[in-house]
């Protein structure tokens, strides 16, 4: 919240007109989260990225007992569904 975009509560109209008069009042912040927002969608949901993850995910899989130690390599969780979390490896 705040790095790429900003949160609402869902099915909440007056948070959402809030933050898009703040949002209107500042271009150079909204420059700034469009940027930050390409940078991480460039990072993280590319082919690769997506291949990096499930290759890691295939690894915890087949070596459960390796998957505590690689986990502390790993950034946080990048995108959610429910029950699943993807992650990638801190230097690929």
């Amino acid at each position: 919240d705040g790095v790429t975009g900003y949160l609402v509560p869902p099915r909440d109209p007056a948070a959402l007109a809030e933050r898009l008069v703040q949002l209107r009042a500042r271009p150079d912040l909204c420059e700034a989260l469009g940027r930050a927002g390409y940078l991480r969608a460039h990072r993280f949901y590319t082919w690769r990225g997506v291949a990096d993850r499930l290759i890691d995910i295939y690894r915890d899989v087949a070596h459960p007992q390796r998957a505590g130690a690689a986990a502390s390599n790993r950034r946080t969780p990048v995108a959610t569904t429910p029950g699943v979390l993807a992650h990638r490896k801190e230097n690929a």
